[in-house]
Order: C-alpha cells, then structure tokens, then sequence
C-alpha cells in the first residue's frame, strides 16, 4: 500500500511539474488561452480551468484520495486523462505531463501522424 498523499505533496508534485505561486494563494501554469490552478484550501484542494473571466472547476479532490501513477502523474486530480483524451498534436500536450506519460499519449491510435517529408515514398 502506497502512503496518503497530503496537501504539501500535492504542491510539491505542482511545483516540480511548473506550477508556480500564483500570488492568490494557489499555484499557477499557463496552458493555451489560459491557466490551470491548482487551490490548496483547508482539508482538500481544487483544480480549476481559467480562461479569462471564465473559470471551470476540474476537481475537488483530498489528497488522500490520490497517488502518483506509474508515469509520476497526479491520479485523480483532473491533470491526466482529461487534458490527454483531448490532445491529437504535441502542441496540445500540456507542460506537466511527464516525459513517460507524453510518451504513453503519443502512442494512441488518434494521435495525429507526421506527415512524411515531402517527395518521400510511402
């Protein structure tokens, strides 16, 4: 059995994966046309969307109810599968994805193919 994940590890995991203090009490990354916050609040934290005045909450998790996966992503946090389900190029990887996990994104059937070079034979 893995060890309950607290509120600092969350924030840990956040920062080593380039979330940074926001200045509003949580932490910050820019991702498209907006940002994902990670909330630390008093038992639990959110996960949040923001795209200019608009904010979509993700998750409302506690901690415990976590752990980090065999690609050293924050399970049940909203940071994995949602943003990975949506990406089709490596633009549309978000920055906190480990190396292992973008490699495990690129590998499904819809991602988007290179196209050869062009003159190249198929």
């Amino acid at each position: 059995m893995t060890a309950k994940l607290t509120l600092k590890d969350v924030v840990d995991w956040a920062v080593a994966r380039g979330f940074a203090e926001d200045g509003r009490g949580g932490y910050a990354i820019p991702f498209k046309k907006g940002v994902v916050r990670i909330e630390p609040l008093t038992r639990n934290f959110r996960v949040s969307v923001e795209i200019g005045d608009q904010r979509q909450v993700l998750a409302t998790p506690h901690p415990s109810r976590l752990h980090i996966d065999e690609f050293g992503m924050l399970a049940g946090a909203a940071l994995s599968s949602s943003f990975a389900q949506r990406a089709r190029r490596e633009e549309d990887l978000p920055p906190w994805f480990t190396e292992e996990y973008k490699a495990a994104v690129r590998q499904r059937s819809d991602w988007e193919r290179a196209a050869p070079p062009p003159g190249a034979r198929p």
